[in-house]
């Protein structure tokens, strides 16, 4: 199998033979590849199923990264300024870093004078070292390598480290009592 085709009368009053155009522009008909009822091999359907599976997941994780923030934005909402780009909320657990341009410290209300220096200088360490930059990209990195828990683990050992670092180096500054 070719193309169908058709008779037409000749010239000669022999019969001429013509392929049949079935495409609105013109052009010659192809055969078809695959018989019309046909899904694609099964690798080609697994491979299309992971696909699907793989961008479902991404985007799960990421739709749920953003919704996370946006909860914590409005956690943050009461928060006051008492420096330079310096936040109190009553209802934080933990201080932490937030922004990409502009990053700010967050604080608890309740830490108490010489605590509150140290958290603060862990957390200036973490804007120094452009630590929330680092954790952001490997962030988005563990959503498209999400299926391999290797990236996962150095997801986790990496902020760990970050955390350590900073420690070890407000110690280092403030010195051992700290």
């Amino acid at each position: 199998g070719g193309n169908p085709v058709r008779a037409t009368p000749g010239i000669s009053g022999g019969e001429r033979v013509q392929p049949d155009v079935t495409a609105a522009d013109g052009a010659l008909a192809e055969p078809a590849s695959q018989p019309s009822g046909a899904g694609g091999s099964p690798a080609q359907l697994l491979l299309s199923a992971a696909g699907w599976i793989w961008i479902t997941v991404a985007a799960t994780l990421l739709f749920y990264h953003f919704w996370q923030l946006l909860r914590l934005k409005r956690q943050l909402a009461s928060a006051r300024a008492v420096g330079d780009g310096i936040y109190e909320a009553e209802n934080l657990q933990t201080a932490f870093v937030a922004g990409t341009l502009e990053p700010r410290i967050y604080l608890p209300e309740s830490l108490p004078g010489r605590e509150r220096q140290y958290v603060l200088a862990h957390e200036r360490t973490h804007i120094r070292r452009r630590d929330y930059l680092v954790k952001q990209w490997a962030f988005a990195l563990a959503c498209v390598y999400w299926f391999h828990p290797l990236i996962w683990l150095a997801f986790y050992l990496m902020c760990r480290d970050m955390e350590m670092s900073c420690d070890e180096c407000v110690i280092r500054e403030m010195g051992g009592e700290a």
